[in-house]
């Protein structure tokens, strides 16, 4: 990116100049398609202490000439928002983010600031400062999403996924500034209800248990009476979900059909059915991987340090892996206790000198989150915790 000052009746000074390139270097952080920028410095009558002008042009890789980029500044939150054409950006205040942050944002609540809210990218975990706002240095070669810690009488304003609350953001691995917000809104939690299933197996009939129309069961006389249960707990108080794991089957991801003397691969249960077809849930629902729901290696072994790459289909589908959220005097922390080795991820490996199979363990990045976590914790708030 290359930026061209300009100065109109008066010389700039190499102390302004620089100035002008250490602001706008900065734009880069935040939209990698900048080509150069502009800026053409005025004095206008009548002269006073104020009668200096600045006036940012930017210049956007291959855009057409309809193409802007826009600047609004928020004087309130000390915000401004990037704009193309009609498409918001980013938001950030260029002047309050870390240089080495490279997630960023704000949790709100109706509009104000939310201090003290807990944020974690599953490694590093950090608290909202008095304007809600929260700044990580992330791995992002191995972290699928900023996440924050729901509070105690509050709950998201929207889903994520078709059916999770939206406590979290994907992440992508890219050198730009991540600016992820999240909106919570106030809740009476005195009687709550939570909801759990576990083990569905969704399958789609393509498994050699004798089942045919497994999704069908699941849709037509399963999913009815969850949404008939829920909406009869919703009179009484707030009601969560929570599926307790293997709600597919990673053998049964895809299917491989020969037709001529060639084989066809194509979905036939995922993940992200799952999330679709639980959407008409009347209520959210939090997920937690079981063994069946990992990814497997397609020839040697994951090692612990490299589980992201089992988690892969389930963070780019459903969400994290691990992640804790607050509900009335409860703490909830969803983990994943399963470390894969191999491409036998239904045989749980009890000897921890063979590599076969999966091990029931913790692996060590997320026991460092899982104490991270706790540690913050507010008992005065917080009478019990579930794990």
């Amino acid at each position: 990116m290359k930026t061209n000052i300009q100065s109109i009746h008066f010389d700039a000074s190499e102390q302004l100049q620089a100035f002008i390139e250490k602001k706008t270097a900065k734009l880069e952080r935040f939209f990698d398609e900048i080509d150069t920028v502009e800026v053409t410095l005025k004095v206008v009558k009548p002269e006073t202490a104020m009668n200096k002008q600045a006036d940012v042009k930017v210049l956007v890789k291959n855009a057409d000439d309809k193409t802007r980029f826009r600047f609004y500044n928020n004087q309130a939150t000390r915000y401004m928002t990037y704009q193309i054409d009609n498409i918001e950006v980013r938001r950030a205040d260029l002047s309050y983010i870390p240089e080495d942050a490279n997630v960023t944002g704000t949790v709100t609540c109706e509009g104000q600031p939310m201090q003290g809210v807990v944020v974690s990218d599953g490694e590093h975990v950090t608290k909202t400062d008095a304007e809600g706002r929260y700044y990580l240095q992330s791995d992002l070669e191995t972290t699928s999403h900023v996440f924050i810690t729901i509070p105690s009488g509050y709950e998201m304003t929207g889903r994520k996924n078709n059916i999770a609350p939206a406590f979290f953001a994907a992440l992508k691995n890219t050198e730009t500034v991540q600016i992820c917000d999240f909106q919570l809104k106030k809740v009476d939690q005195t009687n709550y209800t939570i909801l759990t299933m576990a083990d569905s197996h969704v399958l789609k009939g393509a498994a050699n248990f004798g089942s045919t129309n497994d999704r069908s069961l699941f849709m037509n006389e399963f999913l009815p009476k969850w949404k008939s249960y829920a909406n009869e707990c919703l009179a009484k108080g707030p009601v969560y979900g929570i599926h307790l794991g293997d709600m597919t089957q990673q053998a049964y991801w895809k299917k491989k059909v020969s037709i001529l003397g060639y084989t066809y691969t194509y979905d036939n249960y995922t993940l992200a059915n799952y999330c679709s077809d639980l959407k008409s849930s009347p209520v959210p629902i939090f997920s937690v991987m079981g063994n069946h729901d990992h990814d497997i290696p397609k020839s040697g072994t994951f090692g612990e340090d490299e589980q992201h790459l089992a988690r892969k289909s389930f963070t780019s589908a459903v969400g994290p892996a691990y992640y804790s959220f607050e509900i009335g005097t409860e703490h909830y922390i969803v983990l994943d206790n399963v470390v894969i080795i191999n491409s036998d991820s239904g045989t749980n490996n009890y000897n921890d000198n063979t590599a076969t199979g999966y091990k029931v363990k913790i692996d060590s990045k997320q026991l460092q989150w899982l104490k991270d976590d706790v540690a913050q914790i507010d008992q005065s708030k917080i009478k019990g915790v579930v794990i």
